[in-house]
């Protein structure tokens, strides 16, 4: 074929997204000046140095333009930015009208750091040869440098459409949209990326960070294992696998993939903010204070890093240092993830120093923040509503299919009838993670923390025709026993081989949900975990919630009132139809009162308490990481009546919440 042929198929072959033929064609060209210049231009564009770099050589001989650029290029590659514009402008005096040396005079100038005289390069560029794909994909990158998003994602598309499988082009537009808060574009940009090159890990790496935004987080996970076992020394993957498992509370899996990411990137500021997020999640504050420091060393002022030593001055008692911390920084700039945090931290330092007032403003903000994130927007808000008025219609059919069977009554020995369970369940913010955490201090029992088991059960009795909980009406032995062993096959998988002989399983709002494990597991424990319904709601409102269809409705007090209400009626409509066995705890008497509610709680569980149970220190090394920090620090009074301070606040909802402050034995006072 001859050049001008090859010319043509290269350039055809790119626009229909074949690059690679392409460059195999122009390889087998590459004698030819013209050739070797387009050559040049797709290699360096795609950041294909180590081929480029011979074509580059070959067209620097000679003292005409486009070997001017080509040096130019060369002296780019080796840092020399000087080198590189002189030979720039020798190359645009050689030929003022040659495009390629306004798109490699506007990559230098933006390495010189020059970023308005290289757009201005660059639009000329493309105004001489509208067809440059490189040089469109050059100016949304520098576009984006300086801010300029949407013109930037303009550019990114305008290089696109002229060479579809421009590997460069389509991440930086998938990460720009991802910058945008657009990820679902994001992710079509990156999964059409993948189409064209499998396997890609930065593309899987940040396919990944888009589904997380999105709330996706399982299939998250799954591109970011791809991203890793594709390359296993690509930092940023194992990075964005230990914020993901951070936020999952698997603090060991995220310490460890974060340390792996140091490991090979040590000056990823980032991955240091999220380690001492880590460490202070499992208290060892000692090694999260280390890693503050190690990421301060490299960016005193990264607001991520001023965040989490806020938060460590909070924990360990230093309020007025948190505050200052806090106050350094301006949260008008910061991304909203780190906005949200900024919030809620600067109304728990208010609290700790007694400033309610502006505690409670600090709060508000927090949660219009969390209200306005794009996974928040993404939930369904009915589905929580819809889920209730089923479990009402259901009780108000008297419950049919709850009561244990005759084969259960009768209590055969080989029936699994849940002897060795106990059901962990409350309000959200009632207790139950200070339960858990000193139940578990204990070696004859293994707790599962926040994790679905039952739930597995109950995705498969919606697929019934009655759906869920009418399912329950048409259970009988034969479908019971295998949604026993179903539930034993999750408890197994989160608590592994070996346990304890008393099993706790902690999942709050499973108390909507008591009616199906008492008609699988009759002879299992109930406890209950109260609290003073004032402090709950509050607790609800100023603490920072995973987004789910439950916590969409935390975001204000009426909503936290109104949520509570629902949930805590709905609950005494089970408890009066269903012949439960519960046990009841208060999370003040817990505080007040441990070692005798320990007693207690041991009598209920059948076995003897330990001194561990008592000792805060073994408490802290025997819990997983929870989604509130405050069974992490040692047990204080603090928490108990909170609400009081903000009487002023919940006073418009105490109608509402007085039946159940009534009935649940508290008083509009502390106790």
């Amino acid at each position: 074929m001859n050049a001008s042929a090859t010319l043509s198929e290269a350039r055809r072959l790119v626009s229909e997204g074949q690059p690679r033929p392409a460059v195999e064609a122009l390889m087998a060209n590459v004698e030819d000046r013209q050739c070797a210049v387009l050559l040049r231009e797709i290699l360096v564009g795609e950041k294909m140095n180590d081929l480029a770099r011979p074509v580059l050589q070959q067209l620097a001989e000679g003292e005409d333009a486009e070997a001017r650029v080509s040096r130019s290029v060369l002296a780019l590659m080796g840092g020399e930015v000087e080198r590189a514009l002189g030979e720039g402008q020798a190359a645009l005096q050689a030929d003022p009208q040659l495009a390629t040396g306004y798109n490699q005079m506007g990559r230098a100038l933006q390495n010189a750091g020059r970023t308005d005289d290289a757009v201005a390069a660059l639009q000329q560029a493309v105004e001489l040869n509208p067809e440059y794909a490189e040089a469109w994909h050059n100016l949304g990158h520098v576009q984006r440098a300086r801010g300029a998003m949407d013109q930037a994602v303009s550019a990114y598309r305008r290089s696109l459409a002229l060479a579809p499988a421009y590997r460069s082009a389509l991440l930086n537009l998938g990460i720009t949209l991802f910058n945008l808060d657009q990820p679902e574009q994001a992710l079509s940009v990156l999964t059409g990326m993948l189409e064209f090159y499998p396997g890609d890990p930065e593309a899987l790496a940040h396919a990944g960070l888009a589904s997380h935004l999105l709330g996706k987080l399982g299939v998250a996970r799954d591109y970011y294992d791809q991203a890793i076992s594709a390359a296993p020394q690509y930092p940023a993957a194992h990075a964005y696998l230990g914020v993901l498992l951070n936020e999952q509370m698997d603090s060991a899996g995220a310490i460890a993939s974060l340390q792996t990411a140091l490991q090979l990137d040590p000056a990823d500021v980032d991955s240091w903010v999220e380690l001492a997020s880590a460490w202070e999640k499992e208290n060892r504050l000692y090694d999260a204070r280390s890693a503050i420091q190690r990421g301060m060393r490299l960016a005193p002022d990264h607001p991520g890093l001023n965040l989490e030593q806020a938060r460590l001055e909070r924990r360990n008692g230093n309020a007025a240092a948190a505050l200052t911390a806090l106050r350094s920084l301006d949260p008008q700039s910061l991304p909203i993830r780190l906005t949200q945090q900024y919030w809620f931290e600067l109304g728990h330092g208010l609290d700790r120093t007694e400033s309610y007032a502006p505690a409670m403003e600090a709060f508000e903000r927090a949660n219009q923040v969390n209200a306005s994130s794009i996974r928040r927007q993404s939930i369904d808000r009915d589905a929580f509503g819809r889920r209730c008025a089923a479990i009402g219609s259901w009780l108000d059919q008297g419950a049919p299919g709850s009561a244990p069977g005759e084969a259960d009554t009768a209590q055969h020995p080989s029936l699994d009838l849940g002897s060795d369970l106990c059901f962990l369940v409350g309000f959200p913010r009632a207790g139950c993670d200070l339960l858990e955490v000193l139940l578990n201090a204990h070696s004859g029992i293994a707790t599962i923390d926040d994790k679905p088991t039952i739930e597995r059960i109950i995705a498969e009795l919606g697929q019934h025709p009655r759906g869920y909980p009418g399912a329950l009406a048409d259970l009988d032995n034969e479908v019971i026993q295998p949604l026993r062993q179903m539930y034993r096959e999750e408890a197994s998988r989160h608590l592994g081989e070996s346990h304890g002989a008393v099993i706790v399983d902690k999942l709050p709002m499973r108390l909507l949900n008591l009616g199906l494990v008492h008609r699988l597991f009759p002879a299992a424990k109930i406890l209950f975990s109260l609290r003073h319904p004032c402090d709950a709601v509050l607790s609800n409102f100023i603490h920072c919630q995973p987004d789910n269809e439950t916590t969409v409705h935390f975001d204000t007090l009426p909503q936290s009132v109104a949520i509570y209400d629902k949930v805590m009626g709905l609950w005494q409509r089970i408890s009066s139809t269903l012949p439960l066995s519960v046990h009841y705890t208060r999370y003040e008497d817990l505080i007040r009162n441990t070692e005798q509610e320990i007693q207690q709680l041991c009598s209920l569980l059948g076995v003897e308490p330990e001194d561990g149970m008592f000792d805060e220190t073994v408490q802290m090394q025997a819990r997983g990481p929870t989604r509130s920090r405050q069974p992490g620090e040692p047990v204080y009074r603090r928490s108990v009546g909170r609400w009081t301070h903000y009487q002023s606040h919940l006073e418009p909802f105490l109608p509402t919440l007085t039946p159940f402050i009534q009935r649940q034995g508290y008083s509009l006072g502390i106790l």
